[in-house]
């Protein structure tokens, strides 16, 4: 049986180039180490190689992983994965799927949060996480007895996972680096994350010994080599590690959520000798020796969501434990360490002005961070700003493909929605100019510039997407201006 596993884009190439970074994707890779044997899998992404329908056959002209030329292909199952701004898309390639008589199912955050919308789109939904259902999915469509919708009853466990199959990606897409997955789960309850819905507000664990298996078999002993030309560098030099490929990127939402679990981990991570980058909360500054672990096990950046430079707006978000007062200290103190910051903000806040942008850029200038994010506050569904904004009356669009961070959906309170949508786009330009990269990268501390002024580079190539990609929204005056 032939099972096509695929990353819906947003149906705009423009939005899909303006998005992200070339990370390699790892829940289909592990979805497809889970599909029972027997089976020919492959694994398409949409936003990266848009896929092509041959309107006088039955399959599809696309690039798959191991072919060069396009060429018509056809599947008997196919599961596509949505968030919310591709929601829009996925359903259209189900359709064009399904017109072709190939069977869809559907799964991913958007089709979790939205099941009764998604299930007309697809032959069967999967509502929650995939790993304990694909399997049964699989097993069932093989033997005739599809089942409309399969839901999870519990959280995923992560104990015993194989190991992705990587080697199925689309090649030349993604950048030659490993992903892994450690934990899952927030118990924060941010008004605007999705994450405790759909992974839970528990923490879980992988095993660390399992972790380890999986990592030293992407990151075997050195080749003497390596070490050679390790020599020829300072000693915090990520070069060499460039150079042979020890690379890794961990997903998880937050990689210090247990202190205990995440000590343990920066050890084995320090042991396996990579160079890696992941998401903690700013918190991390408050504890010098899980800091200290994290320098010493090869930690290249961290992304961090600042959010907001406003206290109160970040009390009112669910994160009081972000502290605007200390944000300069754990920045110098994380800097201190070697270690580069991603640092993310959300704009469009209730107590953000059109003033916001100016003190962000500032703030990012003067603070070196690395890489900065303006990032539209994005009202996804499922969250508890979505039912507010709604209730309130305050959403203005309802297409999904526009819940992205780049659209403006709702209303303002204190600026107007083309303020926000303006003010976004030239906050982005200014952090990525010469000058700004120039300030925030080339001036000391300086770390890893090299590596940053790569990043910065790739973002600053985005920006005319970014400004071209988007319609502006209808132009409403700030929410307060009627509210008197």
């Amino acid at each position: 049986m032939r099972i096509a596993l695929i990353y819906a884009g947003t149906g705009d190439r423009r939005r899909d180039a303006a998005s992200g970074l070339r990370m390699p994707p790892l829940g289909l890779p592990l979805l497809a180490a889970l599909t029972p044997d027997g089976h020919d899998v492959v694994i398409l992404d949409d936003s990266r190689r848009r896929i092509r329908f041959n309107e006088r056959g039955m399959g599809i002209l696309s690039m798959l992983s191991h072919g060069q030329n396009a060429r018509a292909t056809t599947f008997d199952l196919v599961g596509i994965s949505a968030l919310t701004p591709t929601a829009e898309r996925a359903y259209q390639l189900a359709g064009e799927f399904r017109k072709r008589g190939t069977t869809v199912v559907l799964g991913g955050l958007h089709v979790t949060t939205l099941p009764d919308e998604a299930a007309p789109n697809a032959d069967a939904i999967v509502v929650g996480e995939a790993e304990e259902l694909w399997p049964q999915v699989v097993e069932d469509f093989a033997r005739n007895r599809l089942r409309p919708r399969y839901e999870a009853t519990r959280p995923a466990s992560l104990v015993g996972l194989p190991t992705p199959r990587w080697e199925l990606l689309p090649r030349g897409l993604y950048y030659p680096l490993r992903v892994i997955e450690t934990t899952r789960g927030c118990p924060h309850g941010c008004e605007f994350c999705v994450v405790p819905r759909y992974f839970g507000t528990a923490f879980r664990h992988r095993p660390l010994d399992e972790i380890e298996r999986e990592l030293r078999s992407y990151f075997p002993k050195p080749h003497p080599f390596f070490e050679r030309l390790r020599r020829w560098f300072p000693a915090q030099s990520s070069i060499p590690y460039f150079a042979a490929k020890r690379l890794l990127y961990i997903v998880d939402n937050n990689a210090i959520g247990d202190r205990h679990y995440a000590r343990d981990l920066f050890d084995l991570l320090r042991d396996v000798d990579v160079r890696w980058i992941g998401h903690t909360p700013i918190t991390i500054a408050d504890e010098d020796d899980l800091l200290r672990r994290c320098a010493d096990s090869g930690c290249l950046a961290l992304n961090i969501g600042f959010e907001s430079l406003d206290q109160e707006a970040l009390d009112a978000l669910g994160k009081p434990f972000n502290r605007v007062e200390t944000f300069e200290r754990s920045i110098e103190a994380i800097h201190r360490h070697g270690i580069g910051i991603l640092g993310t903000f959300v704009v469009g806040l209730e107590t953000d002005t059109p003033e916001t942008f100016d003190r962000i850029v500032r703030f990012a200038e003067q603070t070196h961070l690395e890489a900065v994010f303006p990032l539209i506050l994005a009202p996804l569904p499922g969250t508890n700003l979505f039912e507010r904004y709604d209730q309130e009356g305050r959403l203005i669009e309802r297409r999904w493909r526009d819940y992205d961070s780049g659209s403006v959906v709702y209303r303002p309170r204190r600026m107007g929605t083309r303020q926000l949508f303006d003010g976004q786009r030239q906050t982005f330009e200014q952090l990525f100019s010469l000058v700004s990269i120039g300030r925030r990268i080339l001036r000391a501390p300086r770390v890893h510039p090299l590596f940053f002024l790569m990043l910065n580079w790739e973002f600053r190539a985005k920006v005319k997407h970014i400004k071209r990609a988007w319609t502006p929204p209808p132009d409403f005056p700030p929410l307060m201006s009627e509210e008197r």
